[in-house]
Order: C-alpha cells, then structure tokens, then sequence
C-alpha cells in the first residue's frame, strides 16, 4: 500500500480515536475530510475497522484496526518475500552455464 493510502488511513482512524470515538456510543462525525481520506474511511467501513451509526457518525474498533494492520504487514513481507525469490530465480536462471 502506497505511503498515502497508510497517512490517510491513519488520519481517519486518528481523529476518531482523538474525539473519543471508540464505541456505537460515541460515535463522532468526520467533516471536512479530504476526498482520499473520504475513500480511504469507506475503505475503512467495508473493512470491518470503522462502523457508521446513523447518517453521519463513525467509531473505530482499536482491535480490528491492529488486526487490519497486522494483516497489511503481512501481505506486505510476503509480496516483498515472492519478488526477492523471483529475482533470486531469475539471477540463477540466467547465470547457468
């Protein structure tokens, strides 16, 4: 995921968790968020990590965002994992006598 896509993700659960906004109870709105942080929140949603209530008002769950992030990493090193082990292929394939 691009660095951007991670700042605006973080800034969305980031503000919900500064206004208090950590349970159906609590649940706060998200004005002026800029058009990334809008898909990204909807991102968000579909994920299990922010719920809607109403209209207009959000809440993060803290253990779903650990586990989304934790998940992410791990996608992560494995892509990265996949790529080195291809190039490390193709390197020996092509030095073959």
């Amino acid at each position: 995921m691009p660095p951007v896509s991670k700042i605006a993700q973080r800034h969305v659960v980031n503000r919900l968790r500064d206004a208090g906004a950590i349970s159906s109870v609590t649940a706060q709105p998200l004005p002026d968020l800029r058009p990334i942080q809008a898909r990204h929140l909807h991102k968000l949603v579909e994920s299990g990590v922010v719920y809607r209530v109403g209209a207009d008002r959000y809440w993060v769950d803290e253990g779903k965002w650990d586990e989304y992030r934790r998940l992410r990493r791990i996608i992560g090193m494995t892509i990265a994992a996949i790529g080195i082990g291809l190039v490390a292929l193709i390197v020996w394939l092509v030095s073959r006598p």
